[in-house]
């Protein structure tokens, strides 16, 4: 008995997986069931680029196919420029504001260094603005320009090729085109200090570079080997921190010198956070920080890998009289001297 019963429900099993009984399988009714179509196929195409000078920061797709552009985060850029931003498509236009012509160039404490020349589009260092007192006795804000095209004091015509970078008035940008307010952060300075005054140095210095075989002085540079591309580059010349003339060279000249926020020929290093105007009559005082160990760094021939002797950089800062704001910085040891040492040799003099 229990052997037919155990034959039983094998046939019955059996019988369910065939599919022969709708007793222990019925069928299940589909009652939404959907004809099922195929997809239309989209013919390929290739992705288009856009042109730059349609591309802003809300349309630019999010990986266009465009060569990286010409990008400097020390700059501010112009959002009305070709790219609008986009750093990925950007050129050294976009890092350019317009200003009004004659616009005074001033150094960090106010004093008059040129003025800018017609049709001349600036540069603008970020975190470097700051408030001075100008001519009329007001506090105005001020932008720290790079390499501005100036007006030739001499009486040459206004397109000669005169640059110097220095403090103008951010009102004389256009509203529309004015970067973000950005005031220079104060720095916390303590210890004690020895006064030096900013004398410039010398332009052609024989421990600075050499002389070619046509005679023309060569400076050495910061780094070796190409540069890189952009304002970034790690091969400035050495002479650039120490007197830089205005008004090509011709009397009445005029000179500055840049006080460093980054020491050069360190990636993106050798930025300047102010300038200041080169003046025996009225001298400037940099207060050396003792506290503070000197930097060296080597110097080398265009392109070259060996290095051809160094530049030391103190650091300090200078005080504005007017409102007692302290421009903390790197300046080159070359461009300044120690006062007891001047005293000494008006000494030797008399």
């Amino acid at each position: 008995m229990r052997n037919n019963l155990t034959i039983l429900f094998i046939l019955v099993f059996a019988l369910s997986a065939s599919g022969q009984t709708s007793r222990f399988n019925p069928p299940v009714q589909r009652r939404f069931q959907m004809p099922i179509t195929p997809l239309p196929v989209v013919p390929h195409s290739p992705r288009q680029l856009t042109s730059v000078s349609t591309l802003n920061r809300f349309s630019a797709p999010r990986n266009p196919i465009v060569v990286k552009g010409y990008w400097d985060r020390l700059r501010y850029v112009n959002k009305t420029g070709p790219a609008h931003g986009n750093p990925r498509v950007t050129t050294r236009q976009d890092f350019r504001f317009p200003i009004r012509p004659n616009t005074p160039l001033r150094d960090g404490r106010g004093r008059l260094l040129g003025t800018l020349a017609p049709n001349t589009r600036i540069q603008i260092n970020k975190g470097a603005a700051r408030v001075m007192v100008g001519p009329d006795g007001k506090r105005h804000v001020y932008e720290f320009a790079l390499g501005t095209r100036l007006n030739n004091l001499s009486g040459s015509p206004a397109n000669s090729r005169i640059y110097g970078s220095g403090l103008v008035r951010r009102s004389a940008i256009p509203v529309k085109e004015r970067p973000p307010l950005r005031l220079a952060k104060s720095q916390p300075v303590k210890g004690p200090t020895t006064s030096y005054v900013i004398t410039g140095g010398n332009p052609q210095d024989p421990k600075l570079g050499h002389r070619n075989s046509k005679n023309e002085y060569v400076s050495y540079k910061f780094g070796h080997g190409n540069p890189p591309r952009g304002y970034t580059q790690r091969n400035r010349k050495a002479t650039d921190y120490v007197r830089r003339p205005l008004d090509g060279n011709r009397p009445p000249q005029k000179s500055y010198v840049n006080l460093l926020n980054r020491l050069p020929g360190q990636g993106r290093g050798g930025t300047a956070t102010s300038v200041f105007r080169v003046d025996k009559n009225h001298p400037i005082t940099f207060h050396r920080l003792k506290n503070v160990h000197s930097r060296t760094v080597k110097l080398y021939d265009a392109g070259g890998k060996k290095p051809q002797g160094s530049m030391k950089f103190l650091k300090g800062y200078v005080v504005d009289p007017k409102t007692g704001q302290k421009t903390v910085g790197w300046m080159a040891q070359k461009a300044v001297k120690p006062k007891s040492a001047l005293k000494a040799e008006k000494k030797r003099k008399h």
